[in-house]
């Protein structure tokens, strides 16, 4: 009896694993686009700057399917692939032109033409190219009364060098906030813009150091402005010409260089080459005593306040 009942389970068990198996229809073969993978060209890289380049390429044939995208791949290591950074220039064959941007200064970097179709992806022959070093403000591009500034792509022209200096990366003068002269020492007893109110001074040449000494169009900036460079442009600690500074580039790629001149208290300085102090236009508070100004160091930037007695650098700005 026992024996009879496993041969039936036995028989049972095949014939559901011969169902099991026959069910369903026999899977299609998958049809592969014919032809092949495109072929593409990269062009030379010109016009490098320090943070942007032009290349581009040529698809010579489309593999006998529809080029659906195309570009430049680069990267800092060689043979770059569209998983790396990429640029999309249309579609199809011919030449197109690509615009490498937000790129780091002074850096070796490599790029290949890219063609994408049906088949995959095709690659052109590597180039490689080397951003520049920004110029620090060595370069203006243009002056108004006789002072240089550089455009940096924000709202206003920051001028190439602080108030008093002869050349970007000197440290120039210092000034209390509100105040037209340097002093020896820079103490409340003497702050000549302590507990008066006052509102934004810029343009004010009885306040205003860059209007009463540069003229013309030349003022202090707000702090809104201040916010501005800090968030828009990317800061990068350097040296230049000996001073240690803060290299600032804007979104065009021209930058400025601004040094870590510290600040004065009564008759010392304190955090050379570790600190910037900078004035912006407006009075901080109702006590009437501090005023904003931009501060940064090797790691952060920020628009804070501070006493106004303080002896701090001016970075000039024009509309």
């Amino acid at each position: 009896m026992k024996e009879q009942i496993k041969r039936k389970l036995w028989l049972m068990i095949s014939v559901a694993v011969i169902a099991f198996a026959s069910c369903g229809d026999e899977p299609e073969e998958l049809e592969l686009p014919k032809g092949t993978i495109a072929k593409v060209l990269t062009n030379n890289v010109t016009e490098v700057g320090s943070n942007s380049a032009t290349c581009g390429g040529y698809v010579t044939a489309d593999g006998e399917n529809t080029v659906t995208k195309r570009g430049v791949c680069y990267a800092t290591e060689p043979n770059p692939t569209i998983k790396n950074n990429i640029t999309e220039d249309g579609d199809g064959l011919g030449s197109y032109t690509s615009n490498i941007e937000n790129l780091m200064p002074n850096t070796l970097y490599y790029v290949r033409a890219y063609a994408v179709n049906a088949r995959g992806v095709a690659y052109g022959e590597q180039r490689d190219f080397t951003t520049t070093e920004p110029t620090g403000g060595r370069t203006p591009s243009g002056f108004i009364n006789g002072y240089g500034y550089v455009d940096l792509g924000l709202s206003v022209k920051w001028a190439t060098a602080n108030m008093g200096a002869s050349q970007p990366s000197d440290f120039g003068e210092y000034y209390a906030w509100g105040e037209i002269v340097t002093k020896n020492e820079y103490t409340e007893e003497n702050c000549t813009s302590l507990n008066i109110d006052l509102n934004d001074i810029k343009g004010n040449p009885k306040y205003d150091v860059a209007r009463a000494k540069w003229g013309s169009t030349w003022r202090m900036p707000t702090p809104e402005e201040m916010r501005e460079l800090k968030d828009s442009c990317t800061w990068r600690w350097t040296m230049q010409e000996g001073n240690i500074g803060a290299l600032v580039v804007g979104p065009n790629g021209n930058s400025i260089f601004l040094p870590a001149a510290g600040l004065y208290t009564q008759s010392s300085s304190n955090w050379v080459g570790e600190y910037g102090f900078y004035w912006s236009s407006q009075p901080y508070g109702s006590e009437l005593k501090d005023a904003y100004y931009l501060f940064f160091n090797r790691s952060s930037q920020n628009v804070d306040w501070s006493g106004r007695s303080c002896g701090h650098t001016v970075r000039p700005v024009s509309n």
